[in-house]
């Protein structure tokens, strides 16, 4: 076959949704071709054309990733005068990350966008008009993330440069700008004023755009309208919306969001309930053809308004309730769990597996040096990441894991257990109450703001009451405000939660933040009471429990990696501590024997693993934090979680703030301790702060240990800052 042949082949691959098809084609073209440019160029504008045309199918925004990745990388091995090409696609690329939620990623996208315009020598005014795209595409951004005043900043900005452009603007440019608007003013309460430039919006895109754009900007005029109380012109827009999207094939989620929210503004709750059902089955629908488990997050961060609203409906019912809340967790780990799947990429080809490690090497020697191109390294990084993660779970035919209910949640708790799981509302947060006899639920006082604002003191509290214990030897700013957060969080639910001897905490958003533990009424704390653990969700608590246990009756043996960079003062007293739990059952690895490869090898050998190091969490990019090793070289959490660790029962990881946690915007837990239980591990103790390298570390940690392994022990955080204790946190079974 001549290398023409393979570009149509591949042409009608995409057109049939085969990717990898088409990849294999293009290929065989390339090949055939002696890699010639013309050949290059014809299967990068065919990408780049099938890419435009996913991105608008429902739930293929992945699939319009993918696409849009092979475009840039063909586009960019042309080099020189194509520039503008790689722009145009790396803002396709923003934007399906936008779509999936990832915003982290999207704006790294759309500034790799600006910088390869800048190297562009294409017509100023069509730079002008992509540069107008990507600040209309940060302005929705801006305002996903919650951030209005700086939304409406950039748009006045983009403005600017939209006016001028004069007559060499595109109209689908000014109509996007208006639809922000819209938007914008809706958010800040000027819902008639918003409707003017929805209107304006909608009449430009008539004229120029396809019918299924227009019907989403059409969408945005029908929720200004609800909010102005035009019910019947809201019903009469609507209407319009739904035909242009079925005639396009679009199932689209919104259109049963906002039916739902035109009932409910005429009293119909009955009518209301079953169009935001509807709305969650397109919702889970487009869920289960995303594949990798960061976008399948980061996806249910974008549509939790829908199980907010459901909820509120349903909250006289607890356990309808919190089925829904269940239901409005993101449960990637969930389908991990249920799978059993680590991320080793054990089905990888091994030239696969040899690019993979080409660019996480070129990423970890451009962190040493903390180079500017470390940005687009990780990007690439992670692309490769969820690309390969995405072709094993596919080969494994991996199905997407349902949430329990309500009546098998009180069914495995023991009589002496309790689990709360909190729900973050817009204004309120709700504790639901599980035990054996049944769910209760509670609206704590106080309101959303006020109680966040209380967790986000913390740091702040934290850092004033070691120096305090310092100079007085208390901490009484420490005790106030966690008596404070009792009365929030604990005492509305305390007589519910009753004499249970081990309760599991499900936080939600903000409260991942919070040590449970550490809360205080007038006879102590919560940790003199109960055994907290913590977890991410109900459902992953019920496959945590069913999972079998392959570690024998044995006594265990512990792996210490002991301060690999040999920068910690008191890191002997705890190799001194877990030598008197372990004996000659302790394996150390210190210094410069605590290598990745030797970390790897031993950690699957092990019952316990202690860690005494440096950490970083890093919340846009949680699967990069990690925990340092020989020569402060990182071991990252998405190294962690393809380990395979079944035999180990507990990680200590005593390093600072090695417990932090990103929500990812669907209450979804991610970090390191994630990726340990990921990994195989059933518990993991690590620290919400940081945590200096304190004398009375040793005794702590014992203590962990002591308890975790079923031996006896004392009080030992008596006469230790609360400030140093508090910050452990139990995560897993």
């Amino acid at each position: 076959m001549t290398p023409e042949e393979h570009l149509e082949r591949g042409r009608a691959c995409l057109e049939n949704l085969d990717v990898e098809g088409a990849e294999k084609q293009f290929h065989l073209a390339d090949h055939l071709s002696g890699k010639n440019p013309a050949v290059r160029d014809a299967a990068a504008r065919a990408y780049r054309n099938s890419g435009w045309q996913v991105a608008r199918l429902p739930g293929r925004s992945e699939d319009a990733w993918r696409i849009f990745q092979n475009a840039r990388a063909l586009f960019e091995s042309l080099g020189e005068g194509f520039e503008f090409e790689v722009a145009k696609v790396c803002r396709g690329l923003s934007l399906e990350a936008s779509r999936l939620g990832d915003y982290e990623t999207a704006a790294d996208y759309r500034e790799i966008s600006q910088q390869w315009c800048r190297q562009s020598k294409e017509d100023p005014v069509k730079l002008g008009n992509h540069l107008a795209k990507l600040n209309n595409d940060r302005v929705i951004g801006l305002h996903k993330s919650g951030e209005i005043d700086e939304a409406v900043a950039h748009l006045a900005e983009n403005w600017k440069l939209i006016r001028s452009l004069g007559r060499g603007i595109d109209p689908s440019v000014v109509a996007n700008a208006e639809t922000s608007e819209g938007i914008l003013l809706v958010e800040r309460g000027h819902p008639k004023k918003a409707i003017r430039h929805l209107e304006r919006a909608v009449r430009i895109s008539e004229k120029g755009e396809d019918p299924g754009r227009t019907a989403k900007k059409r969408l945005w005029l029908v929720n200004a309208l609800i909010k102005a109380g035009s019910l019947e012109e809201a019903a009469l827009v609507m209407g319009v919306a739904e035909k242009e999207l079925s005639d396009a094939g679009l199932p689209y989620y919104r259109l049963h969001d906002l039916r739902a929210m035109i009932h409910l503004a005429q009293g119909k709750k009955g009518p209301a309930i079953r169009c935001l059902e509807d709305a969650i089955k397109v919702i889970e629908a487009n869920r289960d053809l995303i594949d990798t488990e960061e976008f399948r997050t980061s996806f249910f961060g974008t549509v939790q308004n829908v199980y907010r609203l459901l909820f509120r409906l349903r909250v006289s019912d607890p356990v309808e309730a919190f089925e829904v809340t269940e239901r409005a967790r993101a449960r990637s780990f969930l389908d991990f769990l249920s799978t059993g799947d680590r991320r080793d990429f054990s089905g990888l080809l091994p030239n696969d597996r040899k690019r993979m490690e080409r660019k996480r090497a070129e990423m970890d020697e451009l962190a040493a040096k903390k180079d500017p191109e470390l940005k687009k390294a990780t990007a690439k990084f992670l692309m490769l990441l969820r690309r390969y993660e995405k072709k094993v779970l596919v080969e494994k035919r991996v199905q997407p894991a349902k949430p329990v209910s309500a009546k098998h949640v009180c069914r495995i708790l023991e009589s002496d257990e309790a689990l709360v799981s909190y729900f973050a509302d817009e204004d309120d947060v709700y504790a639901f109450i599980a035990r054996r006899s049944g769910i209760k639920l509670r609206k704590l006082p106080g309101g959303r703001k006020n109680l966040a604002e209380h967790v986000g003191a913390l740091p702040a509290v934290i850092r004033v009451s070691r120096r305090e214990w310092s100079r007085l030897g208390e901490e009484p700013i420490f005790d106030d405000a966690f008596r404070d957060l009792y009365h929030l969080l604990w005492a509305p639910i305390a007589k519910d939660v009753g004499d249970a001897r081990r309760v599991v905490i499900v936080p939600c958003d903000f409260l991942y933040q919070v040590p449970f533990p550490a809360l205080r009424d007038g006879d102590g704390t919560l940790s003199d009471r109960h055994e907290l653990t913590t977890m991410p969700s109900a459902s992953v608590f019920a496959a945590l429990r069913r999972r079998p246990s392959s570690v024998k009756q044995r006594k265990p043996r512990c792996l210490l990696v002991k301060d690999p960079t040999e920068t910690l003062a008191h890191v002997h007293g705890e190799e001194q501590v877990l030598r008197g739990i372990f004996g000659d059952h302790l394996t150390v690895l210190a210094g410069a024997d605590a290598t990745p490869k030797a970390f790897a090898r031993e950690a699957r050998k092990h019952d316990v693993i202690h860690i005494a190091s440096h950490s970083r969490f890093l919340p846009g990019r949680p699967a990069l934090s990690h925990f340092e090793l020989a020569l402060g070289k990182p071991y990252h959490a998405l190294d962690v979680a393809g380990l395979n660790l079944d035999r180990c029962r507990l990680v200590v990881l005593s390093a600072c703030e090695s417990g932090r946690s990103s929500p990812m915007g669907s209450d979804e837990m991610f970090g390191l301790p994630r990726a340990f239980m990921r990994a195989g591990v059933k518990c993991v103790v690590a620290t919400l702060w940081r945590v200096e390298d304190h004398p009375d570390l040793p005794r702590l940690i014992g203590d962990i240990h002591k308890r975790e392994v079923g031996l006896e022990c004392g009080r030992e955080r008596e006469g230790s800052p609360a400030s140093v204790w508090a910050a452990f946190t139990r995560f897993g079974a």
